[in-house]
C-alpha cells in the first residue's frame, strides 16, 4: 500500500516538474519577445532624433552667423548686402515608423532605420562589445543594431562639420572671385590715364575709392602696387590706405568665420561624444535589464522545482507515519506552504472532561449527602421541626441501612445509638424537639461563618432585589443579590483533558441554603431570606447569637447592654484541614485563649457603646420571630395533621410590653425592651442561637474506634432493639 501511494507521489512530482519546464518556455519566449519588440530601438531613435536636432540648432546658428558677419563686413566695405535666397542644410531625422511619406510632404528629410539581422551581421567583425561575460545570443540583434545606430550618429555628424567646412570654403572663395572682378576693371580703366589730368580728378577719387574697395579686396599687393604709376602723388596715398583698410576687413571677415566654424566644430563633437554615450548608456541597461530577466526565471524556475520536492517530502513523511494530512497544502508557482488555519477535514471530538466529583473529607458530608437527607427530612417534617426520638431513630436507620446508599461519611457509620441521642439533645429545642435544618447546616460545615455586618449587608441587598417587598425572593433573585462569599475563584484547572474539575464546594454550597431553606410548595419556591439570615446568626456564644438575630431582625446592629464575655470569637477554626483529634485539642486552646482576650476587652466594648444606641423600634411579631423557637408545634410525619402553632413567650412578652407602658402593644426601643429582667435573663439562657460542636462526638467516636477496634453493623442492630 505504502509502495502504491509513493508511486503516486513520483507521478504527481513528475507531472508538477513538466508544468515548470512549460511556464519556464513561456516566460523565456515572453522575454524574447520583449526584446525583439520596437521599443528599445523607438527610444533609441528619439534620442537620436534630440542630438540631431542639437546638432541641427549649431548648424543653423553658424548658418545664421555666417550670413551676420557677411552682411556685417559688407556693409563695412561701402557695399550692399548680398540677397542670399539659398536654403539652410537641414541634418535628416530618423525615420521611427516604416509608413512611406512622399517627399514633397516632408519639411525634414527622413533616414529610414533598418535593423540589422543576425543572420546577415553574423560575419561582421564586432568592432565593440557590449554583452559581458557568456554570449547571449538572443541580444545579439541588440547590439548589431546599437553599432548600426552608432554609425549614423557618426555620419549625422560628420555631414553637418563637412557642411559647415564646405561653407567657410565657399566664402573664402567668393571673396576671392569678388576681389577678381574688381581688380581687372580698374586696370583698364587706370592704363590710358594721362598724366596731366583735368581738374575732375579730385572729384572723381571718393567714388573710384569706394569702387575699389568693392572690388579690389583680396587682390594682391603687386595690382595694388600699379596705382601709383597710373595716378597723381595725392591720389596716391589715399589709394593705399584703402587698399589696406580693405586687406584688414577682409582678413578680419575671414578670421572671425574661421573661429566661428571651431567653435561650432567643437560643439557639434561634444554633441556627438554626448549622443554616443548616452546610445551606449540606454542600450547597457537595456542589455542589463535583460539578463536580470534571464537569471529571475532561472530563480523562479528552480524555485519552483525545490517547492514541487519539499511537497513531495511532506508527503512521504505522512506515507510512512500512516497519517492524514489534516492542514491544507498550498502550492502556488515558486510558494510552498503548509495552512495550519486550514484543515481539510474537521478534528476529532475532543475527549469530554468529566464532572466534578466531590470526595469525602474529615468526615464532612458532601452536597449529594445533604440533598439527600433534605430530601428524606422534608418528606418526614415539612415545617423543619421533628421529635428529639424520632430525628435520632432515623438517623440510627440510615447509618445502619447503609448498604450501598452512600448517606453518610466513613467517620459516621461508627456511631452508637447513645451517641445519636447526645447530638440529638444537642440540637433539641426545649428538649422535645430538634430543627433538622439547623442539623444540616452544622454538617455542611465548613463554611464561612458570616461576621454581624456581613449579615446586615446581605439583608440590604435581599430587600433591594425584593421590589414588592414580599420578604422572599426567588431562586433568580438569591443569586442576584448573593451571600457573603462566592464560589472559589482560585480553582486550578488540571491540564489533562480527561481529568475532572476541582468540586467547586462553595458555590454549591450557596445554591444548597436555598434548596434547605425554600418553600418549594409554591411555584416557584419562595425563599424567606430573614428567617435564613436568623439561621446564619447562631455563633458559639449563645448570647452573642441572640444579639446577632437581633440585629437580623431589626435590620441594623444592636449594642450588648450588659457587660457579658463572649466565649468563642467569630472565627471558622472548623475550616482547617486537620485530623478530627487535633481539631479537637486546638478547638479547646482556642476557645480558652479567645475567652481571656475577650474578657480584657470587655470593658473597651462597653465604652464604646454611643449614647443614642438601640434607638431603633421592634414590634412583638419580630420580637416572636426571633424567639421562634419555643413554638409548640410537631409534625413528626407528612401525614401530620397541620395544627396551629402558638409561642410558650407570647404570655410573657405580652406582660412585658405592658410593664414598659406599651398597653396596645404598640412598638417600643431596643434600649427599653433589653432592660427588662425578663428578657435579660431570656437572653442570657435562649439556646436556639448557639452552634453546637457536633464534632466533638465524632472525634470521640473515631478515637474509641481506633482504640477498640470497628463496631459491627450487628452490634449496632442489637443496641437499637
Amino acid at each position: 500500500m505504502k509502495a502504491e501511494l509513493h508511486q503516486r507521489v513520483n507521478d504527481l512530482r513528475d507531472r508538477l516538474w513538466d508544468i515548470c519546464d512549460a511556464r519556464k518556455e513561456e516566460a523565456e519566449q515572453e522575454r524574447l519577445d520583449i526584446i525583439n519588440k520596437s521599443w528599445l530601438q523607438d527610444s533609441i531613435g528619439i534620442t537620436m532624433n534630440h542630438f540631431f536636432s542639437l546638432m541641427q540648432a549649431e548648424l543653423n546658428r553658424f548658418q545664421d552667423t555666417k550670413i551676420l558677419l557677411q552682411d556685417y563686413y559688407r556693409g563695412m566695405e561701402c557695399k550692399i548686402p548680398t540677397d542670399d535666397t539659398k536654403r539652410f542644410i537641414h541634418i535628416p531625422l530618423v525615420q521611427l515608423d516604416s509608413k512611406d511619406i512622399l517627399e514633397f510632404q516632408l519639411r525634414i528629410p527622413l533616414v529610414p532605420r533598418r535593423s540589422v539581422s543576425p543572420d546577415s551581421a553574423a560575419s561582421r567583425p564586432k568592432t565593440k562589445a557590449i554583452l559581458k561575460g557568456k554570449i547571449d545570443y538572443s541580444l545579439e540583434n541588440v547590439e548589431l543594431n546599437f553599432e548600426a545606430d552608432e554609425k549614423t550618429v557618426i555620419d549625422t555628424w560628420q555631414q553637418a562639420s563637412l557642411a559647415i567646412s564646405h561653407m567657410v570654403a565657399a566664402e573664402i572663395q567668393q571673396r576671392l572671385m569678388e576681389e577678381e572682378k574688381e581688380s581687372q576693371p580698374v586696370d583698364t580703366k587706370e592704363k590710358p590715364l594721362p598724366v596731366a589730368a583735368n581738374k575732375k580728378v579730385k572729384r572723381e577719387l571718393p567714388p573710384q575709392k569706394k569702387k575699389e574697395d568693392k572690388k579690389g579686396k583680396g587682390k594682391s599687393s603687386p595690382t595694388a602696387e600699379a596705382a601709383p604709376v597710373m595716378v597723381p602723388v595725392e591720389v596716391t596715398a589715399e589709394v593705399e590706405l584703402k587698399n589696406e583698410l580693405s586687406l584688414r576687413i577682409k582678413e578680419e571677415h575671414l578670421t572671425a568665420l574661421q573661429f566661428e566654424e571651431r567653435a561650432t566644430q567643437f560643439r557639434l563633437e561634444l554633441i556627438k561624444n554626448k549622443a554616443l554615450a548616452s546610445l551606449e548608456d540606454l542600450v547597457t541597461k537595456a542589455v542589463d535589464v535583460y539578463k536580470l530577466m534571464e537569471k529571475w526565471l532561472g530563480e523562479r524556475y528552480l524555485n519552483e522545482m525545490a517547492s514541487v520536492e519539499k511537497l513531495t517530502e511532506v508527503a512521504r513523511y505522512h506515507i510512512e507515519t500512516s497519517t492524514k494530512i489534516q492542514s491544507e497544502l498550498y502550492l502556488g508557482q515558486e510558494d510552498f506552504f503548509i495552512k495550519g488555519d486550514l484543515k481539510v477535514f474537521p478534528d476529532p471530538p475532543p475527549p469530554v472532561r468529566p464532572a466534578p466529583v466531590e470526595k469525602e473529607e474529615n468526615g464532612t458530608l458532601t452536597i449529594e449527602q445533604l440533598d439527600s437527607l433534605r430530601n428524606q427530612f422534608l418528606d418526614i417534617a415539612p415545617k423543619g421541626i421533628i421529635g428529639h426520638k424520632a430525628f435520632a431513630d432515623i438517623l440510627l436507620d440510615l447509618i445502619t441501612l447503609n448498604l450501598g446508599t452512600n448517606n453518610f461519611p466513613n467517620s459516621w457509620m461508627h456511631l452508637t445509638q447513645p451517641e445519636l441521642q447526645e447530638l440529638a439533645s444537642l440540637l433539641a429545642i426545649n428538649s422535645e424537639f430538634v430543627d433538622w435544618r439547623k442539623f444540616l447546616l452544622l454538617t455542611a460545615l465548613p463554611w464561612p461563618i458570616p461576621l454581624e455586618e456581613e449579615l446586615l449587608e446581605t439583608l440590604q441587598r435581599f430587600k433591594a432585589v425584593d421590589e414588592e417587598q414580599l420578604g422572599t425572593v426567588t431562586f433568580e433573585q438569591y443569586m442576584q443579590a448573593g451571600l457573603w462569599f462566592m464560589g472559589d475563584e482560585d480553582i486550578k484547572i488540571p491540564e489533562n483533558p480527561l481529568e475532572p474539575l476541582p468540586f467547586n464546594r462553595q458555590e454549591h454550597l450557596i445554591e444548597f441554603f436555598f434548596r434547605l431553606f425554600a418553600d418549594h410548595e409554591k411555584e416557584p419556591p419562595q425563599l424567606d431570606y430573614t428567617q435564613m439570615l436568623l439561621y446564619f446568626a447562631c455563633h458559639p456564644d449563645s448570647m452573642e447569637g441572640v444579639y446577632r438575630a437581633l440585629s437580623v431582625a431589626i435590620g441594623t446592629h444592636v449594642f450588648q447592654p450588659i457587660k457579658v464575655p463572649a466565649v468563642v470569637a467569630e472565627k471558622t477554626s472548623s475550616l482547617t484541614d486537620m485530623s478530627p483529634v487535633e481539631e479537637y485539642l486546638e478547638t479547646k486552646e482556642n476557645f480558652i485563649s479567645e475567652e481571656r482576650e475577650l474578657q480584657e476587652k470587655g470593658e473597651e466594648k462597653e465604652e464604646e457603646i454611643p449614647e443614642n444606641a438601640n434607638t431603633e423600634i421592634i414590634s412583638m411579631e419580630t420580637l416572636l420571630k426571633v424567639f421562634g423557637g419555643g413554638n409548640e408545634t410537631q409534625d413528626s410525619n407528612r401525614f401530620a395533621r397541620p395544627q396551629k402553632t402558638e409561642n410558650v413567650y407570647l404570655e410573657n412578652f405580652i406582660k412585658v410590653f405592658q410593664d414598659l407602658g406599651s398597653k396596645n402593644l404598640e412598638p417600643i426601643k431596643v434600649a427599653v425592651l433589653l432592660k427588662h429582667p425578663f428578657i435579660q435573663d431570656l437572653i442570657s439562657s435562649y439556646p436556639d442561637y448557639k452552634i453546637p460542636d457536633i464534632k466533638i462526638i465524632l472525634q470521640r467516636s473515631e478515637h474509641i474506634q481506633g482504640s477498640d477496634g470497628e463496631r459491627s453493623s450487628s452490634r449496632l442492630t442489637e443496641e437499637k432493639k
